[in-house]
């Protein structure tokens, strides 16, 4: 495994392009869709792991399910 040498983040527009070279790695994050079943019934822990994974903000967790804190 070749260990990363040139991180780097970019926004891309609705229409956008990208020139990759074999071997490169893209990783894409797009919104999730609403979910299903009340907030206040998720798993505490699952909360945390998102946050803990970068999946979700620590002040959007708080604000959505503050009985995981």
């Amino acid at each position: 495994m070749q260990e990363l040498l040139n991180y780097s983040e970019r926004r891309f527009r609705s229409k956008d392009g990208l020139m990759l070279q074999k071997g490169d790695v893209l990783k894409i994050f797009t919104s999730g869709g609403a979910g299903y079943g009340l907030a206040a019934e998720r798993d505490p822990g699952l909360v945390r792991r998102d946050v803990a994974e970068g999946n979700l903000s620590d002040a959007a967790a708080r604000t959505a399910y503050p009985h995981a804190f």
